[in-house]
């Protein structure tokens, strides 16, 4: 549009007469030429302007700030005008103009415009779905399908398909999977093989305590012997077969896979008067009359731990139940000499008992009968004071009331044997 104006203008030289009957002038497009020859500026005025003069830098670079002026202009019924300067030599030319006729221009080619974008934009489209499906998707099927198949039937491991070597990342999701079905089949024959032996030993050990039950009533006849010999090693005897049942009850125990708990509301009296019975421990309790739980699996707890503390040269044991907001805790103690620090980690794992005698099936054992309620067990102290183990449970444990909110709502009981 400058050059056209300035051609215009070149065409007519400036004549006064003749510049009215410019083309732009008679089409009402230009309002006002200013044309500055060294010192001299003349002004050439053919309309009056009636709105504001935007100034517009032809030698400028476009910048972010003059597209909401343009959009505007554009989208606007009565834009405003246009100050646009052309320099040569000495003459210096500045037009003002009605954008009007430059925003018709650009309002006819919108359209071709739109269709453009649009073209690119979908163009742009395709090649991202089909980069997408073909570098993530594909590989992503491919994964999912394999992990599927592994999962229905994870005896057999499936060689990834090729098309998880398509980048880095799918390629470490392959390397991970061959990984995991290797680790995976490897444990399932390993758990078959210790499914075969422990089912053997269940069996021997079915027949070793029939042997023991028969050897045990012959000791208890060897108890009344009037022999002074025999009467004097009867006992030893009789505890040795007592320790040979226990270890064959307690490798059946740990073996059977422990059941759904049946939970019920039972009196802790109760509890701890056969605790007394069985342990022949001092046992003082303080906590609610009544839980919720389940009771044989709470006395083979409590049992356990008793029989541990026993170990420890523990000749009193005491039960504490209190609550801690969502949780019921449980804390058991003993006077016994302790566990040395360097027991401590491998404590709750099988087989790993260090007091003599022991099976180091106790703690497991307890460890699998609070996880089936959903609790947690640990170690929350031990010294030459003595040990507590603490037993957390979900709240539950405390069904007597509808209170609970309330923080001491249960009645206390204590307890002394």
């Amino acid at each position: 549009m400058l050059y056209k104006l300035v051609i215009e203008y070149t065409e007519i030289r400036g004549i006064q007469a003749d510049l009215a009957n410019m083309p732009s002038v008679l089409a009402g497009t230009l309002y006002q030429i200013d044309v500055k020859d060294g010192n001299t500026t003349t002004v050439h005025n053919f309309k009056p302007i009636d709105r504001a003069v935007e100034i517009y830098d032809v030698a400028a670079r476009l910048s972010p700030q003059k597209l909401p002026n343009s959009v505007r202009a554009i989208l606007s019924a009565k834009p405003d005008l246009l100050q646009i300067t052309y320099q040569a030599a000495d003459t210096k030319l500045t037009f003002i103009i009605d954008q009007t006729a430059i925003i018709n221009i650009i309002r006819g080619y919108m359209p071709r415009l739109y269709i453009l974008v649009f073209s690119l934009y979908s163009l742009l489209g395709i090649i991202l779905y089909f980069v997408i499906r073909r570098f993530y998707v594909a590989p992503l099927n491919t994964l999912t399908s394999t992990l599927t198949a592994f999962a229905k039937d994870p005896t057999t491991a499936r060689p990834p398909s090729k098309a998880l070597h398509i980048n880095k990342e799918f390629q470490d999701a392959a390397t991970a999977l061959v990984d995991l079905q290797r680790n995976t089949i490897t444990e399932m024959r390993q758990r078959d093989r210790l499914a075969d032996i422990g089912e053997a030993v269940a069996k021997i050990n079915h027949d070793i305590r029939n042997v023991l039950s028969s050897a045990t009533l012959v000791a208890d006849a060897l108890l009344n012997s009037q022999d002074k010999q025999v009467k004097r090693t009867a006992p030893h005897v009789v505890r040795s077969l007592e320790q040979a049942v226990d270890l064959c009850q307690s490798m059946m125990d740990y073996l059977v896979a422990v059941p759904d708990p049946q939970l019920s509301t039972f009196s802790m009296r109760d509890i701890t008067n056969e605790l007394t019975d069985s342990s022949k421990m001092q046992i003082t309790y303080s906590g609610p009359a009544k839980i919720h739980a389940d009771r044989k699996m709470m006395q083979r707890i409590f049992l356990n731990l008793a029989r541990n503390s026993i170990n420890a040269g523990a000749t009193k044991l005491h039960i504490d139940i209190w609550r801690a907001g969502h949780l019921g805790i449980i804390d058991i103690s003993d006077n016994g000499h302790g566990i040395p620090r360097q027991q401590w980690d491998g404590l709750f794992q099988a087989f790993k008992s260090h007091g003599r005698g022991g099976t180091g099936l106790g703690l497991a054992i307890t460890q699998d009968l609070v996880a089936a309620q959903g609790g947690h067990v640990k170690l929350s102290r031990s010294n030459e004071n003595g040990t507590e183990f603490r037993i957390q449970l979900p709240v539950e444990i405390f069904q007597m009331s509808d209170d609970r909110h309330q923080p001491s709502w249960w009645p206390k009981l204590n307890l002394a044997s």
